[in-house]
């Protein structure tokens, strides 16, 4: 008997972080999965990383052979001809203009999200029948149909969804599967005197490809899986999803990097201003319930070592998912000279994570690590002339047209602070708030040139607070002062090859 995508995954140990923008790309979700393990492709911001890598002339040839293989011609060749620039663009010319998502997406628009999660997941499966997933944000909403359909297409075997209660997502996965129009509900904040709300946003994926040509690609209905950070969340996600019940959760504690829970209990900071979780309370992560409740779950936060993976599995979890260790390796798609600081300045005792509450449009807590040069430095951020081009991070609300009608706006908190403003934004929300979008995009390679300033955007950092697991893979550093994603996996099976 083959084994089932669920049994597969459940024998798996390692979960591999999805980090956004573009760290976890297909080349390290495809080496961890070539290594037995759960290899995932972020599927934040892929929207914008397909197009970039484009107009880098697309240098290895692999978004190519993911359009080559696409099966919505139409939609593919909208974007390589929009975007690709043989030999690509030159370093002080700038890339062009992305679509922004919001609650009505044009036709390129639609096709960008569509094609580049097809992309993301199809290089990372290729050539293997390991598992691969895609991680999604529940809180960046306007994407989601188009996304999850490209995934689909690409035969995903799992999905991720964290950062916000995913419960919308698995009627979602399953009407698109079965060639249904789908529907996500977006939330849209109060203004100009209408309360706050929701606004469905529906999709007929028959609309791009009819049903007859999905069946022939022979996918199977990929996995949800749930990240959460208490029992309350998974309880209130179980009830609300009891018709189509999720297949797993991962359990992530408050060291993990990235968009963090925000504490449970009484606020309160420690000395340098980062919320304090209250462990042994309300902010518990509760693992005998998840143990009682009897899916498969992974713990993350704090797990690469052979000891958190041996705790993991005492407390009857299915394994760790491990995010830092991965974004730091060879494959992933951060910046090496970024990756080979981060890992001296671990041996050295000097790498610094600070858990920032206002830094976040999303208003979720978020880990930036302190180096200089990059938006952490105060010096670096007040030159940015604040700009919202991306708008990944924008969130919507109501207000009233030209005619007095009500209809939805978009805004973020890190956008020009006029412009904010008038849209009625939380003036209590500016100060201190990141462009998180063109900051990741920069960490990656593919921040924008600034032609005003003649210079690109500065890179924003993140990452978890453990990098203890540094001085165990210091042995694997190669001439380029890296290791590789078999070392993370083989130091904490405890295995070699």
């Amino acid at each position: 008997m083959i084994p089932t995508k669920l049994y597969r995954l459940k024998q798996t140990r390692i979960f591999q972080g999805g980090m956004g923008v573009g760290v976890s790309g297909w080349e390290l979700a495809r080496a961890v999965a070539l290594r037995g393990q759960a290899g995932i492709v972020s599927g934040t911001g892929m929207a914008l990383v397909i197009p970039r890598l484009l107009q880098e002339g697309d240098r290895d040839g692999s978004i190519r052979r993911a359009l080559d293989h696409f099966p919505i011609p139409k939609l593919g060749q909208m974007v390589w001809n929009r975007y690709y620039e043989e030999g690509g663009i030159d370093q002080n010319e700038q890339y062009k203009s992305i679509p922004m998502p919001d609650h009505e997406p044009r036709e390129l628009m639609r096709a960008l999200l569509i094609f580049s999660a097809f992309a993301a997941v199809y290089l990372a499966k290729e050539g293997h029948d390991g598992l691969i997933g895609i991680n999604l944000l529940e809180k960046l909403q306007a994407p989601h149909l188009y996304e999850s359909l490209g995934a689909i297409l690409a035969g995903v075997d799992f999905f991720v969804v964290g950062a916000g209660l995913g419960d919308q997502f698995p009627k979602m996965i399953d009407d698109l599967y079965r060639s249904e129009i789908a529907s996500y509900n977006i939330d849209v904040k109060k203004g100009d005197g209408f309360d706050a709300g929701t606004y469905e946003m529906t999709f007929d994926p028959k609309t791009v490809i009819g049903p007859e040509d999905f069946q022939k690609l022979g996918v199977e209905k990929p996995l949800c899986l749930f990240i959460v950070s208490t029992p309350l969340a998974a309880m209130v996600l179980m009830r609300r999803t009891k018709d189509l019940p999720p297949d797993g959760f991962v359990v992530e504690g408050p060291k993990a990097g990235g968009h963090n829970a925000e504490p449970r209990g009484e606020f309160a900071r420690n000395e340098r201003g980062e919320p304090i979780y209250d462990l042994e309370g309300k902010d518990n992560p509760g693992y005998k319930y998840f143990r009682d409740l009897g899916l498969p779950f992974w713990i993350a936060g704090e797990s690469c070592s052979p000891e958190a993976l041996q705790r993991a599995l005492d407390l009857c979890a299915c394994g760790v998912q491990i995010g830092t260790a991965f974004s730091f390796a060879r494959e992933s798609g951060i910046i090496a000279a970024i990756k080979r600081r981060s890992v001296q300045d671990a041996l050295n005792g000097m790498y610094d994570v600070y858990t920032s509450l206002r830094a976040s449009p999303t208003g979720y807590p978020f880990k930036i690590v302190m180096r200089e040069g990059t938006l952490w430095e105060l010096r670096v951020y007040n030159e940015r002339n604040r700009i919202c081009d991306i708008g990944y991070l924008r969130e919507a609300y109501w207000k009233k047209d030209k005619q007095g009608n009500k209809t939805i706006g978009w805004r973020c908190s890190s956008e020009p602070i006029d412009d904010y403003r008038n849209k009625n934004g939380s003036p209590d929300k500016i100060e201190g708030s990141v462009c998180v979008c063109n900051g990741l995009m920069a960490t990656i390679g593919l921040g924008q040139f600034r032609k005003k300033e003649g210079r690109r955007e500065p890179p924003l950092i993140t990452s978890g607070d453990d990098v203890s697991f540094i001085r165990s893979l210091e042995h694997t550093l190669g001439p380029d002062g890296l290791y590789g994603a078999k070392d993370v996996i083989d130091y904490v099976l405890g295995t070699t090859t």
